[in-house]
């Protein structure tokens, strides 16, 4: 979960762009480990002196990306991030269950 994470904080960064594009495949590739709910929380911050307690902070302040963050229903989480070549950060947070 956090290698996919990862990749995907990766990909952001390469292309310059915040988006959950490629979601749903993201997902299907944690299927066969059991997981059968998910979500996602992405980020982007530039010129903070303090990138990840930026993103926290904007994830735990929108309602959708904080309700990710503490629903029992996710019992595992992955995350990933990555820099891209402008400096802008790019963060990544995967959310799943088991049965």
């Amino acid at each position: 979960m956090g290698e996919l994470a990862r990749a995907h904080a990766r990909a952001m960064a390469s292309r310059g762009k915040l988006s959950h594009r490629g979601a749903s495949g993201r997902f299907r590739a944690l299927e066969p480990s059991g997981m059968n709910a998910f979500a996602e929380n992405v980020a982007f911050n530039l010129g903070h002196s303090d990138p990840a307690t930026t993103a926290v902070r904007g994830w735990i302040n929108s309602p959708g990306h904080h309700r990710n963050m503490v629903s029992p229903t996710y019992g595992f989480a992955g995350l990933g991030v990555a820099r891209s070549a402008e400096g802008g950060w790019y963060f990544t947070q995967i959310f799943g269950s088991r049965p």
